[in-house]
């Protein structure tokens, strides 16, 4: 009786229970329509990949490769080449992250492209850089360079074995880099010999005094040169080319003073041979002297002071020359001249002479009275000029 009345009051409160949490769970469902059903699309295996350390290495070697290519001169050695290749790098770069298969295949392309062409390259430049080395050498030897720094000469030579070493055992960048050293150094003593002209020159001719400063940081920049020469090849190669720099610059100095003497020289011999009409006498001797004084101006112009005061100076000299040959064949004139006034006088002389002894009939042929007494008579065939123009073909 009593486990069935528990039944009977359980089975209420059940259900109650059951359908109150019913009504919290659960709002009331308002109706909706019905999705349509769409199929969903399996991503693609390969499109889902990502980036690894694989792509990631490609990536790097190929970048350093390009790197590579461009320190040692390769993209501009074989430019067309180089420029296919590295669009196809590029193009990995730009599918690096968004297309692993486009960018794998290309870095591996690219890769293959840029270790192909250093390899050609290296193996073409090693030729050329050995003509250059001997020319290079050449140089210093034909400057006196090799006797007037015999240690510095053996450390660059010591150079050029060293790339020749590495260029036999296959290191071409190793080989291109010691040969560019070897140039350097050879560059830093040929230089030091057109140094040592150039103060030879402005020390005979004290030039210094023109430019003081510069010539003194010539001195200063040749001391580092010789310093940094052997360990820091670059900086000693600078510092040489900044000391030929500077002397020129004072020689150059020397020069323009020297030269604006000699201007003022072939413009006074230019002007004396105008006041004789030398141009019309020596028409060809005047004009070379003419060109020697055009060529050294514009010598000048650009600022290039020695081959003007050559030319100035050999010009004036010119000028002079031909002023006085002139003047020379002027007074020959002149005295050939008079010579025949003399002769004419002298022969008028003795006509008036002879005349007295043994007078003229007036009727006889060829007497004038009218011109036997004139003083002038005898000379009135001779032209006179005011300024006589002797010519090269009147007095030889």
């Amino acid at each position: 009786m009593n486990k069935m009345l528990r039944r009977a009051i359980m089975v209420p409160v059940c259900l109650l229970v059951l359908f109150s949490f019913s009504c919290k769970s659960t709002p009331p469902a308002e109706p909706e329509e019905a999705a349509p059903v769409t199929d969903v699309e399996t991503p693609v295996a390969e499109e889902s990949k990502s980036v690894d350390e694989q792509l990631t290495a490609l990536r790097d070697r190929a970048q350093e490769l390009e790197e590579f290519g461009i320190k040692y001169g390769i993209h501009t050695w074989k430019t067309d080449e180089w420029t296919s290749v590295a669009a196809v790098h590029e193009t990995g770069r730009t599918a690096y992250g968004t297309d692993y298969d486009l960018a794998f295949a290309s870095f591996t392309t690219a890769i293959a492209g840029y270790e192909k062409l250093i390899d050609e390259s290296f193996a073409e430049m090693a030729i050329e850089m050995e003509k250059r080395l001997k020319e290079a050498r050449a140089a210093v030897i034909a400057a006196g360079g090799d006797t007037y720094f015999p240690n510095e000469f053996a450390q660059a030579d010591a150079s050029v074995d060293q790339a020749r070493v590495a260029r036999d055992s296959g290191d071409y960048a190793a080989a291109y880099d010691a040969a560019q050293i070897a140039l350097m150094r050879y560059r830093v003593l040929e230089l030091g010999m057109q140094a040592y002209a150039l103060n030879q020159t402005i020390v005979a001719n004290n030039f210094g005094q023109y430019a003081s400063e510069e010539y003194n940081r010539a001195g200063t920049r040749f001391d580092e040169a010789a310093s940094l020469y052997g360990s820091a090849d670059p900086a000693a190669l600078d510092a040489a080319v900044e000391v030929v720099a500077l002397l020129t610059v004072v020689k150059n100095a020397g020069y323009r003073v020297w030269a604006e003497e000699e201007v003022r020289k072939a413009d006074s011999a230019r002007i004396l041979c105008d006041s004789i009409k030398a141009e019309r006498s020596m028409p060809q001797e005047y004009k070379t002297a003419s060109d020697q004084f055009r060529s050294a101006f514009e010598k000048s112009s650009q600022n290039e002071w020695e081959p003007a005061y050559f030319g100035y100076r050999d010009s004036a000299v010119l000028f002079t020359q031909v002023y006085q040959e002139v003047t020379l064949k002027r007074n020959a004139a002149d005295l050939a001249m008079q010579q025949a006034r003399n002769k004419q006088e002298q022969s008028r002389q003795l006509a008036l002479k002879a005349d007295e002894i043994a007078p003229l009939d007036e009727n006889a042929e060829g007497f004038d009275p009218d011109t036997e007494d004139d003083p002038s008579s005898g000379a009135s065939d001779l032209p006179e000029t005011e300024e006589p123009v002797v010519t090269q073909e009147e007095i030889q």
